[in-house]
């Protein structure tokens, strides 16, 4: 199963893409940055989401299954 790259990763491929200079072809260095910036802005999404949803079930008083503890049933 594949992952999805880490931050870390992106950054290399972005120094890659600056180091090469003119040995990519303008258009695909284009294409690189373009799909480089939609990945990491997916990324960012995902991390503006979950906290998102964290503050809002804060804001309603509403505890995750994880945060009640153990609560035994009856």
């Amino acid at each position: 199963m594949m992952t999805a790259p880490s931050k870390a990763e992106f950054g290399k491929v972005r120094e890659w893409i600056e180091s090469s200079g003119e040995a990519i072809p303008v258009e695909v260095r284009g294409s690189l940055e373009k799909i480089l910036a939609v990945y990491l802005n997916l990324s960012l999404g995902a991390t503006r989401a979950k906290v998102t949803l964290t503050t809002l079930r804060q804001a309603m008083g509403i505890l995750p299954k994880s945060e009640r503890g153990g609560q035994a049933k009856q």
